[in-house]
């Protein structure tokens, strides 16, 4: 098993309870195709109190899977391709294999620096980099955890 599989299956025993679930959350679902490569766009960058969905399922898949690339050294398109990279807790998650359409266009309209770019991201994309490291034992709540 992988690496960065074994931080996440332990973070996913030990914790149970999130900060994103969303159970109590102002839900918008938008599935249009151009509504959905929207904002899944607008999620990096602009600051909304609602969560649109599928929209942010792809974003958060992307971003998960530019980290894993760049902690783990985890091909993106294997890491977007995997149906448990969001460990089964968004149930708007679809692999790159079952949207790859809608994710290729998402993904030529991301800058290439996103992540490094960080006065960009919205309070949303910082959250979910946050929850990864917490998530990948990466962070220093979770670290402890990591057996490595």
């Amino acid at each position: 098993m992988k690496e960065w599989k074994i931080r996440q299956e332990i973070y996913n025993k030990i914790y149970t309870e999130f900060d994103d679930d969303i159970k109590g959350k102002p839900i918008v679902e938008e599935f249009e195709e151009s509504s959905i490569i929207a904002r899944a766009l607008s999620y990096l960058t602009v600051e909304d109190e609602n969560w649109y969905y599928p929209g942010k399922a792809y974003s958060v898949a992307i971003i998960y899977a530019l980290l894993l690339k760049k902690y783990f050294d985890e091909d993106f398109y294997l890491a977007l391709s995997d149906p448990n990279l969001l460990y089964g807790l968004d149930p708007y998650f679809k692999p790159y294999p079952e949207s790859k359409n809608i994710y290729d266009k998402i993904i030529e309209q991301i800058p290439k620096n996103l992540l490094e770019n960080t006065e960009k991201h919205s309070w949303n994309m910082k959250k979910t980099i946050e929850y990864f490291e917490k998530e990948f034992l990466l962070h220093e709540e979770t670290k402890i955890f990591a057996p490595f």
